[in-house]
């Protein structure tokens, strides 16, 4: 069975707080207790990968990268999601960018996103 990483936002309190794995099915909420269902709380999965410097991409976080567009190689700041069945960033799959690198998350550095 696999298992899946999640980590958990405090909204409250504005710190994450937990860092753990449960198995992808009713042991779940027995592993969180009320989390699953506490409005208190926002629960972001691991994606499975690292960023360049070996810390693990959490949904929710913002990454910088780079990527090769027909303008050259471009940076890019973006937070990273889960769409249509896979991890990627609004612009690129997670699985097509090399040199990903942490900067923040949605909850503490929501600034480092630029508008559009």
């Amino acid at each position: 069975m696999r298992i899946i990483k999640f980590r958990a936002w405090e909204k409250e309190n504005l710190s994450v707080n937990f860092e753990g794995a449960m198995h992808y099915d009713v042991v779940a909420q027995t592993y969180f207790g009320e989390w699953l269902f506490d409005n208190d709380y926002e629960l972001m999965q691991y994606t499975g990968l690292t960023d360049k410097n070996g810390i693990k991409i959490y949904e929710g976080d913002i990454i910088k990268y780079h990527f090769r567009t027909i303008n050259g190689n471009e940076e890019f700041i973006s937070k990273v999601i889960f769409y249509e069945c896979m991890w990627c960033t609004d612009e690129h799959s997670l699985n097509r960018i090399n040199g990903i690198e942490v900067i923040g998350n949605i909850y503490e550095n929501k600034s480092l996103l630029k508008t559009k």
